[in-house]
């Protein structure tokens, strides 16, 4: 009688090996922004919440280890029936579908892994919790997660509710609704002594002090973070104490959205399709106009000012020499696009609105891939 002889693996060995490639740094920020963007957000903040919340009318009580510091991670956009799919596969999900994806929704998002073990989300109607230890909510024999509608947990669950900032009647839409005031809240509960073991993910607790230090390098400097994306145009980061007193650490925006949205259209409008579809279209001789706008950039929290000129398009010289490859990386589920930009800073932050300056601050300039790079370039331009 034949037999069950299929490969296994064991999820908390697989995460432990994500993390090794995506270690924790800055990079956590850049991955959230990303998906973010990817999504379609115009905004996204990160808030280190150091308060601990009460164990009461929690749909398991195995969740109170789960309610002390955390990183919250919101954005103005909810989750597609695509994106729930993809979040739950540890592959490197299904971006190679589309050109225009920045991010890599599936194997990236395990960097989250680097300061929690329990990550969990709320979007449209329903929290998610991702539990590979299988100890916080997981049911037994079951999957290495828990859900829940946020109707369930009105009825007998509402404590699982505050951590994520939810207010009442949010989230008893429609399941299927997406609207203006849709929005997703990552919750990352920061790794105790309790979490940590030989059998664990990592044998180390996560300070707070250490998520706040990575926040200040990810908003370092701020403008970078918004000038090569395709939508958000706001980026936040605070940190509330434990008294519940709330202390910005960055409060990035755009403040001439209007005219970035209208560029960054034109600009989306060419990379529609996979990215195999994207060079047979300019290798045919199907032009893609190059964007040039002027995004001003406004730190509020720390009264910066940058006014930058910025560029892209895709450099139609490099098609022919590049196709090859770009085969052989798509083989690979990459997904190469001939793409350039270029941001030059005419404002910075000491001068007032009227000065120009081709100059921004030295640990602005460098390389780009979307978002800023961490090896130092020394260029002139971001490129």
């Amino acid at each position: 009688m034949p037999f069950d002889a299929g490969q296994r693996e064991d999820l908390v060995h697989r995460i432990r090996g994500l993390i090794r490639e995506y270690t924790l740094g800055p990079g956590l920020l850049k991955e959230f922004i990303q998906n973010a963007d990817d999504a379609g957000a115009s905004k996204i903040s990160f808030t280190l919440d150091l308060r601990e919340w009460p164990a009461v009318k929690l749909p398991d009580l195995r969740l109170a280890r789960c309610l002390g510091p955390a990183l919250l991670i919101e954005s103005d956009q909810a989750f597609s029936n695509n994106d729930f799919d993809a979040i739950q596969r540890i592959q490197s999900g299904n971006k190679l579908d589309t050109a225009g994806a920045t991010g890599r929704f599936g194997l990236g998002f395990n960097v989250c892994y680097n300061i929690t073990d329990y990550p969990a989300f709320f979007s449209r109607d329903r929290i998610h919790l991702f539990d590979p230890h299988r100890d916080a909510a997981a049911p037994a024999g079951g999957e290495a997660g828990c859900g829940w509608t946020i109707a369930e947990l009105r009825e007998g669950g509402a404590g699982w509710l505050a951590p994520f900032g939810l207010v009442e009647g949010e989230g008893d839409a429609d399941p299927g609704a997406v609207g203006p005031h849709s929005r997703t809240i990552f919750r990352l509960p920061l790794r105790t002594d309790a979490d940590c073991g030989p059998a664990r993910i990592r044998n180390t607790p996560v300070p707070a002090s250490d998520v706040e230090e990575v926040l200040r390098a990810g908003v370092g400097a701020p403008a970078p973070l918004l000038l090569f994306l395709k939508n958000l145009l706001h980026v936040r980061v605070d940190v509330i104490d434990a008294t519940g007193r709330r202390v910005a650490l960055a409060d990035v925006r755009t403040t001439n959205p209007e005219e970035v949205r209208r560029a960054r259209t034109t600009y989306r409008t060419g990379l529609h399709g996979s990215p195999v579809e994207v060079w047979d279209r300019l290798s045919a001789g199907e032009a893609l106009p190059p964007t040039l706008v002027h995004h001003h950039v406004e730190d509020v929290g720390r009264g910066l000012r940058e006014h930058w000129l910025v560029q892209l398009g895709v450099d139609p010289s490099a098609l022919g020499a590049l196709r090859p490859q770009a085969n052989a990386l798509i083989a690979i589920h990459e997904k190469p696009l001939p793409i350039v930009g270029a941001a030059l800073c005419l404002v910075g932050p000491a001068a007032p609105p009227a000065a120009f300056r081709a100059a921004p601050p030295a640990a602005q300039l460098g390389l780009c891939c979307v978002l800023p790079l961490d090896e130092p370039a020394h260029l002139p331009v971001l490129v």
